[in-house]
């Protein structure tokens, strides 16, 4: 399973980073497959492949519930060659992210 993240309001922790469940899960392959199927949609038309990474903030949504909103004007959009370049680029922003468990980040000056 995945890492949950279950650290209450203490804001003097580190960023932490909760992942999605292991590879070695049976929901995986069908994962997998989906995901396939979606980045070679556009390239067997001859299309670029087009991904966008938003972020989203959880708290009081419109409503008083909590949820997810997504940040206004403060996504990446990536356009890519094929499916086998998209792959990489997600694993690639994932692995940034993963990279900084544990820290705390600061503007440089």
């Amino acid at each position: 399973m995945g890492r949950v993240l279950e650290t209450g309001d203490d804001l003097s922790q580190p960023i932490i980073v909760a992942t999605p469940c292991p590879d070695t899960e049976p929901v995986h392959e069908a994962n997998t497959a989906f995901n396939r199927f979606v980045l070679s949609e556009r390239e067997v038309h001859g299309k670029r492949i087009r991904v966008r990474v938003a972020f989203e903030v959880y708290g009081r949504a419109k409503g008083g519930g909590l949820a997810f909103t997504r940040l206004r004007g403060r996504h990446v959009l990536l356009s890519l060659p094929n499916s086998a370049q998209a792959d990489l680029a997600i694993d690639t922003v994932a692995q940034l992210c993963a990279s900084m468990d544990g820290k705390f980040l600061a503007r440089r000056t």
